[in-house]
């Protein structure tokens, strides 16, 4: 470690921290799942079964790659990258905000039980 860090060509050395999931907290952190359970007293919230069905999203990024829980939600995309037509998200990023906002969680069935699915799943963009 201190030859590495005696070398010039080196710019930034940082620890290899601990690192822990939280999509298992993604719904109790932002109340998704309680707003879709029609829990009372949620800031105008309270009706069952709210989902985000029959609301539309415009999600202004990277683009968004095709993906098994956004299966049937992209109405629409178009990158704004600057001299790159294509709608594929090189960057991962589009496609991730739209996860958050919508994903399935039936896409990650045999990958995690921690994801609960986006917090709006019923939308589309």
């Amino acid at each position: 470690m201190t030859e590495l860090a005696a070398d010039p060509a080196v710019d930034h050395l940082s620890e290899d921290g601990p690192v822990h999931v939280s999509m298992s907290v993604t719904d109790l952190s932002t109340a998704a799942n309680q707003v879709r359970a029609g829990t009372s007293g949620l800031s105008g919230a309270g009706l069952a079964g709210v989902s985000g069905q029959g609301v539309g999203v415009a999600i202004i990024d990277s683009g968004i790659s095709p993906h098994a829980a956004l299966k049937n939600k992209i109405v629409a995309n178009v990158s704004l990258v600057t001299g790159d037509p294509a709608v594929t998200d090189a960057f991962g990023h589009g496609t991730h905000v739209a996860g958050i906002i919508a994903g399935s969680a039936d896409a990650a069935l045999n990958v995690t039980s921690l994801y609960h699915g986006g917090i709006a799943p019923g939308c589309s963009w």
